[in-house]
């Protein structure tokens, strides 16, 4: 399939989808490619993405192949996985966190 595609709930792509993806929650099977932009609330992967991909949760599962921009508030990436390219925190403040305090060292840029 290629086009834009916008869902609510859940979606799980088991082929190959080239094109933009807006939704909720997103899984990519282990036979499922994306080639191109998504934004979502949350992401795991067993597949393949090629592209940007912006979400709160990201997770990128032994097996998988992510290559292009990452934006994400929360990321697990468990051995096996690869990961290619330029991953960004997805949050308007980053913080730095010690033993005692939380401080604040900035916004995010983008």
């Amino acid at each position: 399939m290629q086009g834009e595609m916008k869902f609510c709930g859940s979606m799980r792509i088991d082929g190959m989808f080239d094109g933009t993806l807006h939704g909720e929650h997103l899984i990519i099977g282990g036979c499922g490619t994306v080639h191109g932009d998504i934004s979502c609330i949350s992401c795991i992967c067993h597949g393949q993405i090629h592209g940007q991909l912006a979400a709160d949760s990201t997770e990128l599962k032994n097996g998988s192949f992510f290559e292009g921009t990452l934006l994400t508030r929360g990321l697990s990436v468990e051995p096996g996985a690869t990961l290619n390219g330029d991953v960004r925190q997805h949050e308007e403040e980053i913080h730095l966190i010690n033993e005692d305090s939380v401080e604040k060292i900035g916004t995010d840029p983008t």
